[in-house]
């Protein structure tokens, strides 16, 4: 059955309504919705910018409305309605600002990634000028691209081309790396030492042929072994100079590692491997899933989250990786999305404390996108993310309406699979862990 339109003066409890406003000139979630009560029915009906309404006979359960049931709006409603109208301005311009923050993060890494292939004929050799350089820029990645993960997380998936492992790869490593490791509350020497490992974490690839990481194609078993010999000629490279601490050597040395034994070069056991190796394994896995060397098929963030706790949940430390997916957000910062209500969306910002229901922009064509407002998907639990979407099967008006800025790439992915759910609701769970129990707690 087709909607109907309705005089606002008529509109009753249960009627599934549709306002016809803009997200911002109304207090509710979504512009479609059923009048549940007196009180809401109420408050729709005091909305100065609403004459009629439309309505869906079909999704209604109309209930007559008695004399003694109708609720005058007190004082304090009215107030409350306003400040729904303030809290919205306040959340809009932090929105602008996220894309003024977003741009920033593009520019820097450009900026690095531009130093990083300078650096590269020089780092080959490893000598100290080099090394103290690299440590400079790992610096620079801890201390400023990282202050807005949100911002960090929806660049991760820009190619990289042939400069894979010494520009896109070592700056997206470093920075997913330091903020696991923030997140696991050591301290900032700790933190920054993580930083100098993951950004040098490939390095001994630079002593082996070239044709090896850039061959198109999966590696032969002959192949496969020597590229496994990276680990070891980059800590050969690093020991006994100035600029890497023994945490940035086991992690060059032991990246590679899986806590079930079935890694490389040692095939070492959980608690034979330094805790920063185990940190850097988990980016360093996250980043070769979303973005793979060699031709392979790249998965979205939430196919690799999918992957890393369901099929290889054995390689990786439990509370590390629990933490690493509470950051990311089981729909990180630039996945496109379906809300239950039938509207599309953008995440622009994770919820480590509820991972299935992030912050989100909603396209909106009735409003200018430099006015949208982001809506926190934790303070309105009618709304939940339905599914999400492949670039191709969105007009690009609508693409166009969400993105936030020239060149992030979406992370995108086809649907919502009960791994990810599972996934999002044990870390919903959190750790209660004191500062002092933290690094006992990574190590077991």
């Amino acid at each position: 059955m087709a909607l109907q339109f309705i005089d606002k003066a008529d509109l009753k409890e249960g009627m599934y309504v549709h306002l016809n406003l803009s997200w911002f000139e109304h207090p509710f979630a979504s512009a479609k919705f059923k009048i549940t009560d007196a009180g809401m029915l109420a408050k729709v009906k005091a909305l100065r910018k609403l004459r009629n309404a439309e309505w869906d006979p079909e999704r209604s359960d109309v209930r007559e409305t008695m004399a003694e049931d109708v609720v005058e709006l007190s004082r304090e409603d009215i107030d409350a309605m306003e400040a729904v109208e303030v809290a919205k301005v306040a959340a809009r311009n932090q929105l602008k600002a996220s894309r003024s923050r977003l741009n920033l993060a593009e520019k820097k890494v450009s900026e690095l990634s531009q130093r990083v292939r300078d650096l590269m004929p020089n780092l080959i050799s490893a000598n100290e000028v080099a090394l103290s350089a690299a440590s400079t820029i790992a610096n620079e990645v801890t201390e400023e691209l990282t202050r807005d993960p949100n911002a960090v997380m929806q660049l991760i998936n820009v190619p990289t081309g042939n400069d894979y492992f010494f520009s896109g790869h070592a700056i997206n490593v470093t920075a997913l790396s330091v903020m696991l490791a923030r997140a696991t509350d050591m301290d900032d020497e700790w933190v920054r030492d993580i930083g100098v490992g993951a950004f040098l974490h490939d390095l001994g690839i630079m002593r082996l042929p070239k044709q090896l990481s850039l061959k198109p194609n999966e590696l032969s078993g002959p192949e496969q072994a020597l590229y496994h010999e990276h680990v070891r000629k980059g800590a050969q490279m690093v020991e006994g100079t100035e600029n890497a601490s023994l945490i940035a050597i086991n992690i060059i040395r032991y990246h590679h590692e899986r806590c079930d034994g079935t890694g490389y070069p040692h095939k070492l056991m959980a608690a034979d491997i330094p805790v920063e190796a185990k940190v850097v394994a988990i980016a360093n896995r996250y980043d070769n899933l979303c973005n793979p060397r060699n031709g392979g098929t790249p998965l979205s963030p939430s196919a690799a989250v999918k992957q890393m706790f369901g099929k290889e949940r054995a390689w990786f430390a439990p509370n590390l990786l629990d933490r690493f997916i509470r950051a990311l957000g089981v729909y990180p910062p630039g996945s496109l999305v379906a809300l239950s209500d039938d509207r599309t969306a953008l995440v622009v910002e994770a919820n480590p404390n509820a991972p299935l229901r992030p912050s989100v922009v909603v396209y909106d064509p009735t409003v200018e996108r430099t006015q949208a407002v982001p809506i926190d998907l934790n303070e309105h639990h009618e709304l939940t993310i339905a599914r999400s979407f492949l670039l191709d099967e969105l007009p690009k008006a609508i693409t166009g309406y969400l993105v936030l800025s020239s060149q992030t790439s979406y992370f995108l992915t086809a649907s919502v699979e009960e791994e990810i759910l599972q996934a999002g609701m044990i870390v919903s769970q959190g750790f209660g862990q004191t500062k002092a129990a933290a690094k006992t707690a990574l190590i077991d």
